[in-house]
């Protein structure tokens, strides 16, 4: 599994232990995707994290990319989603070589 922070595999040993709050909403949401996805809390929450910072990493300062739901069959863009902590870059590849 990928966290940003290199490969790392769900089974070994020395893994940290952690203590989250979650409000009531939040732990029902977390074991409605366990179930769904026949997976533990901790796999929902390593695969969550590892996918946050694989969109962080690919998102962060780059305007040319967007995160969004397509639908292939419709050849369109469902929706386009808002990534919390994520900053692009201002401006655009064309604004900025006209103005070099």
């Amino acid at each position: 599994m990928y966290t940003g922070f290199g490969w790392v595999d769900p089974a070994e040993k020395a893994m940290a232990k952690t203590t989250i709050e979650f409000s009531e909403t939040a732990v029902a949401q977390l074991d409605h995707l366990g179930d769904s996805l026949h997976a533990t809390k901790s796999e929902v929450l390593r695969n969550a994290l590892s996918l946050y910072a694989y969109i962080v990493q690919q998102l962060n300062g780059n305007p040319d990319k967007m995160l969004g739901i397509v639908n292939e069959s419709q050849g369109r863009v469902e929706k386009l989603l808002a990534v919390p902590g994520v900053q692009l870059a201002v401006g655009s590849k064309q604004a900025n070589s006209s103005a070099s």
